[in-house]
């Protein structure tokens, strides 16, 4: 054949190349662990370009608990949860807070988490407490509202908090804008100062429990926020976190 190329061959689905991009990102992570899966359905995870954000997903995450533990003042240390095929990273921290990233939250998702949390035979899983206080899901591709509603359900269900985030959410900190102001949360003893001062908060401005700044505290309704505007002269505010009006 002349005048045109050859047909190349198709490429051989292996394990991960360790020199790979993805790999290289995998390290980066901390969560090395990816390695383990191989084979054309694992390589075709990896190549999605979501989850090349898995690193940064995963400081994001760590990222926000460090945020809220400047308020709550808790432990940092955490324990690396065994991987699986629906799981790309999860830990469990001192203070008992799940974290746990997904490609895609749907009920093979929910599923995994019940069987990780509640084995029906057998120990328990490795790490995992027998009582934790909250869990934090994030998913890099996709998630569907009823997989959502079926995790809130599952863990509201024996008194844990649960907040689902997309990859994006968490990486894109709005925080970090230099046109957003300083944000910080109120100690109980500062709000009564406010009441006293003020009377009843309900008539203070108001900031829902769906805007970006609340979900990345981890605020609750009733939570009372100071924000300090700082232009030609500093500003300070307060906004309390209500549900939207339905």
């Amino acid at each position: 054949m002349t005048g045109r190329e050859a047909p190349r061959a198709s490429p051989v689905v292996g394990p991960l190349d360790q020199s790979s991009p993805q790999a290289r990102g995998v390290r980066l992570a901390g969560v090395a662990g990816l390695q383990h899966l191989t084979g054309a359905a694992a390589m075709s995870n990896l190549a999605s370009k979501s989850v090349l954000m898995l690193p940064r997903c995963v400081d994001a995450m760590r990222a926000v608990l460090k945020l809220r533990r400047q308020v709550t003042g808790t432990p940092t240390d955490e324990v690396a949860l065994p991987l699986h095929p629906e799981l790309l990273w999860g830990c469990v921290k001192a203070d008992k807070t799940l974290l746990l990233i997904y490609r895609v939250v749907n009920r093979a998702a929910v599923l995994h988490l019940w069987q990780t949390l509640w084995p029906e035979q057998g120990a328990p899983t490795a790490g995992v407490p027998a009582q934790f206080a909250s869990c934090l899901v994030a998913y890099l591709d996709k998630s569907t509202s009823a997989s959502e509603k079926a995790l809130e359900a599952l863990l509201s269900g024996h008194g844990v908090r649960v907040e689902v985030f997309g990859a994006a959410e968490l990486v894109n900190d709005p925080l970090t804008n230099c046109m957003v102001p300083t944000y910080r949360i109120l100690p109980e003893a500062q709000v009564e100062q406010l009441r006293a001062r003020y009377g009843d908060l309900d008539r203070f401005p108001t900031m829902l429990c769906g805007d970006p700044v609340a979900r990345r505290f981890g605020a609750s309704v009733g939570t009372v926020f100071e924000i300090t505007r700082r232009w030609d002269q500093e500003e300070i505010l307060y906004r309390v976190v209500r549900k939207p009006v339905t």
